[in-house]
């Protein structure tokens, strides 16, 4: 068994860390796993004599890129069990920034796999460069209930970054369900950059009886530039009466949004 390891380092050495030493590390550990006499793990042994955990946790794009692209570099079948064992490897799985990376990359290729370390990093982490990793990656999968059950939890977080990042990978699902949930976080949320999110996934949906509901409903926001966004769509789609003002005093619009209701009931 060490005689193995030790071929495995000295192959991986000899094709300098690149991704065909790095599947070869990873190949020994799954064969080898459950061998106790086993001295190092494949992703101990990455992170002692190689870049790639570091470039996983740069801050520096490139870089970062750079360790992304020995990953990918494997091809989808391999390359998603290489990152799915580092995923569960105690070496790597404390240093938050790289499991997001690292499931970040599964959700380029559509694995499952990536979802709970990526809902995980939302619910707990209050680093920006993180939560947007985590909302690239949640946003890779598309339409998925798993994620829209959880996010429908997050969107109402007392931490505004988790509830900004929930809201943009609700808005980019733009199903009925998703839009029911962005309607209700825009009545209730005090942050104007999260209602803005949740505005743009209601304009971008697609055409309902409910969606103007809700643009008729978002006129009553504080914030002038939503109220003038939302009019905007609900002019464009619904072709409503010309009774409201945006930019108008309180009491002028909230006669403006009376007779918009009466105009919703005779429809």
């Amino acid at each position: 068994m060490r005689g193995r390891a030790r071929l495995v380092a000295r192959e991986t050495r000899r094709a300098h860390a690149g991704p065909v030493g790095l599947l070869l590390v990873a190949a020994a550990a799954l064969a080898s796993c459950g061998t106790p006499e086993r001295e190092q793990t494949p992703a101990q042994w990455v992170k002692e004599n190689t870049r790639i955990i570091s470039q996983l946790a740069s801050y520096r794009a490139e870089e970062q890129q750079e360790g992304i692209n020995r990953f990918l570099a494997l091809g989808k079948e391999q390359g998603s069990e290489v990152v799915a064992y580092f995923l569960d490897d105690p070496v790597v799985s404390g240093d938050d920034r790289v499991v997001a990376v690292l499931a970040r990359i599964l959700s380029i290729w559509k694995d499952p796999r990536g979802i709970p370390y990526l809902l995980d990093a939302l619910e707990r982490s209050r680093d920006e460069g993180i939560l947007r990793i985590v909302e690239e990656g949640l946003s890779a999968y598309g339409e998925n209930s798993r994620i829209s059950n959880s996010l429908e939890g997050t969107i109402a977080s007392p931490r505004p970054m988790a509830r900004l990042a929930s809201a943009s990978v609700l808005s980019r699902m733009r199903n009925p369900r998703t839009v029911e949930i962005l309607g209700r976080r825009m009545r209730d949320e005090e942050n104007v950059e999260v209602r803005a999110v949740c505005l743009f996934g209601i304009v971008e949906s697609q055409p309902s009886v409910r969606r103007t509901e809700l643009l008729v409903e978002a006129l009553t926001d504080p914030d002038p530039e939503i109220r003038r966004a939302a009019w905007a769509a609900l002019r464009e789609t619904a072709r409503p009466p010309d009774v409201f003002d945006p930019m108008a005093d309180l009491a002028s619009r909230a006669r403006g949004i009376s007779e918009l209701r009466r105009w919703l009931r005779g429809r």
